[in-house]
Order: structure tokens, then C-alpha cells, then sequence
């Protein structure tokens, strides 16, 4: 505490000065002390970062204030003064110490830069870029930040201009990172070198030598000396990219493959694209797979030069030569014609006859395409992936239906020749649950479960199409039924299959009772074959069901109108262990109800729960006071709640108690137990 008491000494003339210029009146800038008092004290043991943002947050709310303050009365007029800049200065040594006690923070490390970003300091906003690299040289955010300051700069102007040094931050960077991961880093040089490129056009149309090569070439049409050493840099760079050394400690990107370009000198490497090559080629070699492709493509084609044909001819030359058998790389070369991609997607670059024409030329070759690499087995899912996106991109219904059509041929000709896969059967049964051809839908779905029937996910989809159809024939149950037996412990085919119940009861087909007991008789073999077990892939909701029994029990929980709220608990109880997730679920969804008696039993069940944690105390708490106005009751809970928590979560619901009575003395102070 003695050194924050220190830094509160070392304010007093800042305050004073705020005072004197009447910025702030005296009982505002007593408050000002408390506060700061109340965060140097948060401060001077902090747990976690939060601790020093709560503090920064409030200095950067009354730096605004103050600034408010200054034009309102037109103190700016006068001479620079203490306060002026003292509270920017007290955000910066916060964040600076704040960065040294939590240098593994990488929200913390983001607001400073951010904040560094809103003073007017290049070597500022540098020296935290690069404190912020040092702490984490493996987050590609933050090399990227630092690489887009030096060649950009900022919206208001600070930094850019510095293009060789983003090349050779970027190149050091690339040392840290391989494969896959280097992808955000590669994708800014590119951008970096298209920007520079249409820099230098720019430049060189200003000056009229945008002409011909023949014009570089000419002594009389000599560059400026500005351009010609960015030029130098650059070419420097493209020689220091090519023999850069491999640490065999550090991960390295391979860097075998050149762009011969020792024929062009200065300029005339720039414009003709060899530079960007060097670089694409790197890019290429280090990144396996198409996404480096992917990514560079709305690059280059949001490029307005007149390179812009050549460097994406380039690209697609570099895919058909690295990717020569690749099925994904096939069909995007067959199908590159037919559309332009931007920063948003990829969209069709055609319209009307054009795409009609051109439609019809690009499935032709891919069927002829699929028959010469008969070899490629993945080569009609590609096929068949590119059908799909099709079909919803295009508006023309002829069109549509031509595409359902070919569809419809590739798959039966996959089955015909016995190469189709579980995946082919994925793809179209995924298509076939968004449109209108359900019968279509169910018919291979059936074939898909006979042909691969222990894969439970054409299952799930062989029972959704079921479940749209709202057959109510008897096959449809005894599918579901199979299907069950097939995969017990399936939450997905349980909640599916209770949604055809109850699509089966909404019509009157089946009673109250029935659906009960088809529901009870399924809860029991569930029970019996098939142990509760957590499917943690599920967690997305607030009280997702962690396992089948749960689906079923959820489902007799909105059936349970012949039963109390405690009947019901006690006889699911009387079946099997319920687990927590099922009882906060049915605590929130009966939470309305009138019969505060059961709903307090209910919380009682919840908070004995072994694994009960704070938020299941803190609930019941606020119930007892909120709702049942047991403020004795309350307090009972409360010492029972310190007894059964750690010593850190009794603190934070003695927290949580005193909000909740300062919430309740405000409305209704008679209620609150002192």
C-alpha cells in the first residue's frame, strides 16, 4: 500500500492544476481521489487483468470528461499545463505496468495497443507493437498489427510509408510460425506488395512513364531517385527472401522454389509482376492446400493494375502444377470461369445466356473430367459439392432444376458403379433437407443406412427428412425404433425421435397417455441399455441435455400435467440418478408456475446436489428473498451454502447476498433482515 499512497502524492499537482483551471470542482475531484484510491488499493495485488482495466477504463471515461470540459470553456486557448496531458500519461504507465504483471494477457495486450494507436506517437504505437511481439511471437495477430503500421499506418494518419521494414518484420516473423498458421502472415505481404505495386504505377503514370517498357528502359525517362530506391529496397528483399537461412531450431517455411526474375533489373521487375510472383511462390510452397489459394484469390481480384490477368493466371498455373490429381483443385480450375471472388465470397461472374452456356460447357467437363480420373474417388463429392452451390446461388428455376437433374444423374451413377461413399451420401442428404424434393430425399436416404448403416449420421438424416414429412404411417416408427437400437446412445436420434411424438400428438394420432408411456418405455431401455454419459460436444446452450435419458425426461417434464412438480421430481428420482443439468433445466422452465412450495423444493434438490456450484446457491438465495420473501430462510441457506463452497466462492456469495439486499432495501426495505 505504501507505494500506491506514493502515486497518490504524485498526483496532487495534476489535481490541483485541474482545479485551478476549474476543470473540476473540489467535490469532484474529492471523488476523483476516492476512486483512485479505491482502484491503486485494487491494484496493488492484482489477481488479474481485470484489476488494471476496471482502473484504465475509468481514467480513459474521465480523460473524456475532461476534454468535454476543456472546449466547453475554452481553456484549450491557453498554455499547455500539467493536467493537459497528466491523465494520458497515468493510462500509459498503467498499461505499461499492467503489461509487465500480466504479460500472457492478450486482451490487455490489445487494449494498449489500441490505446497507443489514439496517441500521437509513431515510436510509441512501435515500441508496444513490438513489447507486444516479444510476449507473444507466436500470435500472428500482432505481427500483422505491427506489418500493416509501417507500410499503412493508421486511419489518422501515423506510421506507413515504411514498406521495407513491414517485408522484413514479416520475414522475421514467418521464422515463428509453419504451415497453416503462417497463412495470416503471408496473405499481409501479398496485400502489401499489390499496395506497393499500384503505388508505384501511380507514381510512374504521374510522371508519364507508365507508357511502355521501352520508356522505363530509356535514359530520358529515368525514374525519380525516391522510386528507384524503393525499388532497390524491394528487389533486396525479394534476394534476402530467397537466401534466407533455415535455423534447425525454429520452424521455417520452405523457401526452395524462385521465380526466375535475373533478367529483369529495377523497375521492370516491379512492373512486371516478378516481385509479387517471388513472394505468391513462397507462399504457395510454405502453406499445404488449396486455403492459401483460396485466401489470395479475392486479393487479386479486388487488384486494379494491369497485372491483374497475369498474377491470377499465375495462380491457377501454380494450383495445376502442385495439385495435378487434387479433386478440389480440378473442379476449382474447371469451374474457375464462372465466378470472381471478393473479400465477401466467391459470386458468379455471369448472367443470363452467357451462364446458361456456360453452365451447361463447365458440367460437361466435369463429367467427362470424372469418368478420365475414374482413379479419384473424391473426385465426384468435389463434383457434387459444386452441384450443391450451385443450386443455391441460382435464381432462374430452369436452371435449378437442370442442376437437381445432374444431381440426381451423378448420384446414381456413383451407385451404379459402386464408388459411392458415406461423404457422397452426406452431401446430398445435407442438400435434400433444405429443398422441397423430399421424396427424392428419403428414397436414397434409404439406400444410404442399407449401403452404410452403421454411419449415424446418415441416420440422423434419414429421420430428419422423416420428421419433415410428417408421415404418419407405422414404417415411420419402426425406422426410428431401428435406428435407436442401432445407436442408444445417439442424443440426436432421441430428440428427433421425441419430436415425431409429439408431431404425432399435436394431431390428435396419439393421446396424453400414449405418448407418456411410448416416452416412459423408452426412458427405462435407455436406462437399462444404455448408462448416462456427458456428450460435452453439445454444450451450446444454457442446459443443453447432456445425455439421452434426459431427452426423454425433458419430454415427460412438458407431459407431467397429471403429476405436482414434487411428484414428478420424486419419481424420476425413484428411476434413476438426476443429474443437475436436468434439474436446473426444469428449474428454469418452470420457473413461472405459481406454487412457490414446489419451486422451493425444487431449488432444494438443485442446491443438494453434490456438484452443486455458486450459481445454483446464488439462484436459490435470490428465490427466498426475491419471491418468497424468507429473509430467515435466506440466511439459513447462506451458512449452509459457506459449509458446502471453498473458501473463495463464500466470499463471492457473500458478494452476491449483499447485492441482493441493497437491490431489495431500495424497493422495499421491511423485507431486508439487518
Amino acid at each position: 500500500m505504501e507505494s500506491a499512497q506514493l502515486r497518490m502524492e504524485r498526483m496532487l499537482p495534476e489535481l490541483r492544476d485541474l482545479e485551478q483551471k476549474k476543470t473540476f470542482t473540489k467535490t469532484e475531484i474529492s471523488a476523483i481521489v476516492t476512486q483512485r484510491n479505491y482502484y491503486e488499493a485494487l491494484i496493488a495485488r492484482p489477481k488479474q487483468p481485470e484489476c488494471y482495466l476496471k482502473y484504465i477504463e475509468y481514467e480513459k471515461r474521465l480523460e473524456k470528461l475532461r476534454r468535454l470540459r476543456v472546449g466547453k470553456y475554452g481553456h484549450a486557448k491557453g498554455r499547455t499545463t500539467l493536467s493537459d496531458y497528466s491523465i494520458p500519461l497515468h493510462i500509459l504507465n498503467l498499461y505499461s505496468a499492467a503489461a509487465k504483471r500480466f504479460p500472457e494477457s492478450l486482451e490487455l495486450w490489445t487494449s494498449y495497443i489500441a490505446y497507443s494507436l489514439t496517441q500521437a506517437s509513431n515510436k510509441l504505437v512501435s515500441r508496444v507493437l513490438s513489447a507486444a511481439i516479444a510476449a507473444h511471437p507466436s500470435h500472428s495477430e500482432f505481427w500483422v498489427m505491427a506489418a500493416r503500421f509501417e507500410a499503412d499506418g493508421d486511419e489518422t494518419g501515423k506510421g506507413g510509408g515504411n514498406v521495407d521494414g513491414a517485408r522484413k518484420l514479416l520475414m522475421r516473423g514467418l521464422r515463428f510460425f509453419k504451415d497453416a498458421s503462417s497463412l495470416p502472415l503471408w496473405i499481409e505481404w501479398i496485400r502489401i506488395e499489390l499496395n506497393f505495386i499500384q503505388t508505384m504505377e501511380k507514381r510512374r503514370e504521374a510522371f508519364g512513364l507508365l507508357d511502355s517498357h521501352s520508356k522505363s528502359n530509356d535514359p530520358s525517362h529515368s525514374s525519380q531517385p525516391e522510386e528507384t530506391g524503393h525499388v532497390h529496397e524491394a528487389l533486396q528483399t525479394t534476394v534476402d527472401l530467397r537466401q534466407l537461412p533455415e535455423d534447425p531450431d525454429t520452424p521455417m517455411t520452405p523457401l526452395d522454389r524462385e521465380v526466375d526474375s535475373t533478367g529483369l533489373k529495377g523497375q521492370e521487375a516491379l512492373i512486371s509482376g516478378a516481385l509479387v510472383k517471388v513472394v505468391l511462390q513462397n507462399a504457395f510452397e510454405a502453406i499445404p492446400g488449396l486455403d492459401i489459394f483460396y485466401a489470395t484469390l479475392p486479393l487479386l481480384c479486388a487488384f486494379e493494375s494491369p497485372l491483374r490477368p497475369a498474377l491470377i493466371h499465375f495462380l491457377y498455373r501454380k494450383i495445376s502444377e502442385m495439385y495435378p490429381d487434387s479433386p478440389k483443385a480440378l473442379v476449382m480450375l474447371t469451374t474457375r470461369p464462372l465466378f470472381k471472388y471478393s473479400t465477401s465470397g466467391k459470386i458468379l461472374a455471369v448472367s443470363g445466356e452467357e451462364l446458361v452456356d456456360l453452365l451447361g460447357a463447365t458440367i460437361l467437363q466435369l463429367q467427362q473430367l470424372c469418368k478420365d480420373k475414374s482413379s479419384l474417388t473424391s473426385l465426384p463429392e468435389e463434383f457434387l459439392v459444386f452441384l450443391i452451390e450451385m443450386h443455391t446461388i441460382l435464381n432462374e428455376v430452369e436452371l435449378r432444376e437442370y442442376v437437381a437433374a445432374v444431381i440426381r444423374k451423378t448420384v446414381s451413377l456413383a451407385i451404379k458403379k459402386k464408388t459411392d461413399t458415406a461423404n457422397l451420401y452426406r452431401l446430398v442428404l445435407s442438400h435434400y433437407e433444405t429443398t422441397a424434393a423430399i421424396s427424392d430425399g428419403l428414397q436414397l436416404a434409404k439406400t444410404a443406412t442399407q449401403r452404410f448403416p452403421d454411419c449415424l449420421d446418415l441416420w440422423e438424416s434419414r429421420l430428419a427428412l422423416l420428421v419433415k414429412t410428417q408421415e404418419d404411417s407405422p414404417t415411420t416408427l419402426e425406422v426410428f425404433q431401428e435406428a435407436i437400437q442401432r445407436f442408444p446412445g445417439s442424443i440426436r436420434l432421441a430428440e428427433q425421435y421425441t419430436q415425431l411424438l409429439k408431431q404425432r400428438h399435436g394431431k390428435n394420432i396419439m393421446s396424453d397417455e400414449e405418448l407418456w408411456t411410448s416416452v416412459e418405455k423408452q426412458l427405462d431401455i435407455t436406462l437399462r441399455t444404455c448408462p448416462p454419459k456427458q456428450d460435452e460436444s453439445r454444450q451450446t446452450a444454457r442446459h443443453p441435455p447432456s445425455n439421452v435419458a434426459e431427452v426423454y425426461q425433458r419430454t415427460l417434464a412438458e407431459f407431467s400435467g397429471r403429476m405436482t412438480l414434487k411428484e414428478f421430481s420424486k419419481y424420476l428420482s425413484n428411476k434413476s440418478v438426476v443429474s443437475l443439468n436436468f434439474l436446473s433445466w426444469l428449474l428454469d422452465s418452470k420457473s413461472d408456475q405459481a406454487d412457490l412450495r414446489a419451486l422451493e423444493d425444487l431449488h432444494g434438490l438443485v442446491t443438494s446436489h453434490p456438484h452443486a456450484q455458486l450459481d445454483h446457491w446464488a439462484d436459490h438465495l435470490s428465490f427466498l428473498l426475491t419471491r418468497k420473501k424468507d429473509c430467515h430462510g435466506a440466511s439459513q441457506l447462506l451458512a449452509k451454502a459457506k459449509k458446502a463452497l471453498g473458501r473463495q466462492a463464500s466470499e463471492q456469495l457473500e458478494e452476491k447476498w449483499m447485492q441482493f439486499n441493497s437491490s431489495i432495501s431500495a424497493s422495499d426495505p421491511s423485507h431486508v433482515q439487518q
